[in-house]
């Protein structure tokens, strides 16, 4: 496959050289001391040599990854502190989405002189762009669409989610190298993929939903739909992979232009209990709340269908399980859940950070509503 760029303002590229990419467009911007921030996995794997073996001596560069799965305040704010004693005039984010999240909050908020606490849940106003450091992300999932959101999403101290949002975090630029995301293992690839594809149906169906958003959230449901099994089946299939990021960053498009939706909603309210892949908690989550979603049967969830293949709208519970199946994702939870039940569950589901995914649902689920999911998830 040839590579291709995007020159409109959705400022991303397909490559298969995305490091030499990157560093290519910091020089050609005169930066000289390039912050990376990469998960810990692709730093032990030796991400640093192949930096290296394509810098050239162009740039200083230091590699952070002093963090690990999703990031706390207190983890952010310690990058940041770091790229601020380096004196970065640039960031490289290369992992995941928490990864890309720490990368993403990092480039906006260092040259503001104030903590990242500040700016959790809007308390202040962002940067303008012409404020933060040129950035460049290079995503290694193919599910997250960090690295075309604008949100981004910590633990705080006291152990609820917060987040740091608006469209001046999002990067200058997203390369998509399906090389990075080649070497994860199938059920990771499934579950990534899986968050992609609830990204893009509850964008494309929510009550903020509109053309603009259904265009991504469209297309990105029909790659998904087609490219995640080669990807799950055939994980040295570049094409298939490149299909997937693709399907990410649109997905990660529409929902930064209209949000998420119930299953987003009960997926991070069970990251409250214990560890969990996010991709498989909306995949569990999406699989239970589907049919009451469905229930509204408005024109905007009928084209959603359409996009993932299926003519009328009662075949889709159906066809959501016959797909969940193929991608071999299974229904359980980790065994950290064995202890917690409904009961445990409701109160994050009625906190304040939950509601606003709760809210975009076209069908409101009322507390019973919401305890009888909970229930469903819990077993």
């Amino acid at each position: 496959m040839s590579e291709f760029k995007v020159t409109d303002t959705s400022g991303f590229e397909v490559t298969r050289n995305g490091i030499s990419r990157a560093l290519e467009y910091f020089a050609e911007r005169g930066c000289c001391r390039l912050f990376v921030l990469s998960d810990p996995f692709l730093v032990s794997n030796g991400l640093a040599a192949q930096i290296e073996a394509r810098n050239h001596n162009r740039f200083q560069i230091s590699i952070y990854s002093d963090f690990f799965g999703e990031p706390k305040l207190t983890s952010v704010q310690a990058a940041m502190l770091a790229a601020r004693a380096f004196n970065a005039d640039a960031v490289l984010g290369i992992g995941g989405g928490s990864g890309l999240d720490m990368a993403k909050i990092v480039k906006t908020c260092i040259n503001t002189g104030r903590d990242v606490a500040d700016f959790v849940m809007q308390a202040n106003q962002l940067p303008a762009l012409n404020a933060q450091l040129p950035s460049v992300m290079i995503p290694t999932t193919a599910g997250t669409g960090s690295e075309a959101s604008g949100t981004n999403i910590l633990t705080l101290e006291n152990g609820n989610k917060g987040w740091v949002w608006g469209p001046e975090t999002r990067p200058d630029l997203a390369l998509l190298d399906p090389h990075f995301s080649a070497s994860l293992p199938a059920n990771l690839t499934a579950w990534t993929g899986m968050d992609a594809l609830v990204h893009a149906f509850e964008a494309a169906s929510n009550r903020y939903t509109h053309q603009g958003a259904q265009l991504y959230a469209h297309q990105a449901i029909r790659l998904s739909v087609d490219a995640l099994p080669k990807a799950v089946h055939s994980p040295d299939d570049l094409d298939a992979r490149t299909d997937m990021l693709l399907a990410s960053y649109y997905a990660g498009c529409a929902i930064h232009l209209c949000s998420t939706s119930i299953a987003h909603a009960l997926s991070h309210a069970l990251a409250r209990l214990a560890p969990i892949n996010h991709g498989l908690a909306t995949a569990l989550a999406f699989e239970i709340t589907l049919p009451f979603v469905l229930a509204a049967e408005t024109k905007d969830m009928q084209k959603a269908a359409a996009a993932f293949g299926v003519s009328e709208l009662r075949a889709m519970p159906d066809a959501l399980t016959q797909f969940m199946d193929r991608v071999g994702v299974e229904r359980r939870l980790p065994e950290a859940f064995g202890k917690f039940s409904a009961d445990d569950l409701m109160p994050v589901l009625r906190s304040d950070e939950i509601q606003p995914m709760r809210e975009a649902c076209v069908n409101y689920a009322s507390d019973e509503q919401l305890f009888d999911f909970a229930k469903a998830l819990l077993g």
